[in-house]
């Protein structure tokens, strides 16, 4: 039996294709290393909930930690950056989804891989610093090991200044793209009149 073979086509992709499909392997396990983070992060918050709810703020009112104002606060405030880097996983992901290409989505996998490690380790030490000593002290500790993995996580991606310049490249190209659009409808011609 004789299999026809063509030069142009292997069994993955079209020849020459295979760096661009390894990019899009990566950047889906990167989409999911950050939302994996992000719920670890959230198991970090609530060891800091548990945590605070054991200890004794010092004022002259002596009243637990989580029952302070500037604890709800900064609370809410990291809960709902968690939730930002949770939606913009998402939209990466939905964006991926659709285009198919890595190309098509590259602005919104750059914004997962710099905000998500940022904010996490950002989250985690202020876990640590609610815990207190307790959580450094042995090694195997859950909050110590969620700091390393996060930690080596945001150091193995590329270097923050990269996907920052990343992503302003690609705003600037979409602003190009949009005011070659608005010249080439002719709004201004139409708003002098």
């Amino acid at each position: 039996v004789s299999i026809p073979f063509d030069e142009k086509m292997t069994l993955l992709s079209t020849r020459g294709n295979g760096n661009n499909l390894l990019t899009e392997k990566t950047n889906l396990s990167k989409i999911y290393n950050s939302l994996m983070i992000i719920g670890l992060t959230q198991e970090c918050i609530n060891k800091a909930i548990s945590s605070s709810e054991d200890k004794i703020k010092i004022t002259n009112k002596n009243t637990k930690l989580a029952k302070s104002d500037h604890f709800k606060n900064t609370l809410a405030e990291h809960k709902i950056e968690l939730e930002n880097c949770k939606n913009l996983c998402y939209n990466a992901l939905l964006k991926f989804q659709d285009f198919g290409r890595s190309n098509d989505c590259k602005m919104e996998v750059a914004m997962c891989k710099y905000l998500t490690p940022v904010t996490c380790c950002k989250i985690i030490d202020w876990c640590v610093q609610i815990h207190g000593g307790r959580s450094y002290l042995p090694c195997n500790s859950k909050l110590f090991q969620s700091y390393d993995y996060v930690r080596k996580f945001r150091v193995d991606e590329q270097p923050d200044e990269y996907l920052l310049s990343v992503i302003g490249k690609n705003v600037l190209n979409n602003a190009n793209k949009a005011s070659k659009t608005v010249k080439d409808l002719n709004f201004t011609d139409s708003m002098k009149k």
